[in-house]
């Protein structure tokens, strides 16, 4: 299945990219995509603390992933 995935923030500068498609075989979940992403080194430790979110709502890493789904990553943001 194809899943197009939106990279946001810090993640957007550190892969000089805002979205990606990814090809993942068979079901899968937002923990498959995040395992799939976490080969790419440059991602790798940075997606341990990120959030995943399908349309406008934030999904757990159990969430099931559909053909053509759009998965936004996003990574921790602080303020003060």
């Amino acid at each position: 299945m194809q899943v197009h995935v939106e990279f946001w923030g810090s993640l957007k500068r550190l892969t000089g990219e805002s979205k990606r498609i990814v090809e993942i075989e068979g079901e899968a979940t937002i923990a498959t995509l995040a395992r799939h992403l976490a080969d790419d080194p440059v991602l790798r430790s940075a997606l341990e603390k990120c959030a995943y979110s399908i349309g406008t709502e934030i999904v757990p890493l159990a969430c099931a992933l559909k053909e053509g789904d759009q998965v936004a990553v996003l990574p921790p943001v602080s303020g003060g």
